[in-house]
């Protein structure tokens, strides 16, 4: 018998007292993947379309812990892209937090 989505995503995360931490596979930045729906996607995505409730292609997932790692959907936030990125702790969020316009924000992202 087939596991579960459900059974298949859990059995890869280590639910500790604060973060839910993925333990397969990894993409560069440090995101966790899961296999799902014949594509290769998010896990911290994954998780919260399965607790809390589905998200948009618009809708990014702010990891208010901080740690890539961490599929709790208690520390998942969704917001936009800018506001995604004007919260992060590198120079791109610093240059976001600059105000600028998304056009500026996505020009700086793909070059």
């Amino acid at each position: 018998m087939r596991a579960s989505l459900s059974e298949r995503f859990f059995s890869k995360v280590n639910k500790t007292d604060e973060c839910w931490v993925w333990v397969s596979c990894f993409d560069r930045k440090g995101y966790g993947r899961f296999w799902k729906d014949g594509r290769n996607a998010h896990a911290h995505r994954v998780a919260y379309e399965l607790l809390v409730a589905p998200l948009t292609r618009e809708q990014h997932l702010d990891h208010l812990c901080r740690n890539t790692s961490c599929v709790n959907p208690a520390h998942l936030e969704p917001v936009s892209l800018m506001e995604n990125v004007a919260r992060e702790d590198h120079l791109l969020g610093k240059r976001c937090r600059e105000k600028l316009t998304r056009q500026q924000l996505e020009q700086e992202i793909w070059t």
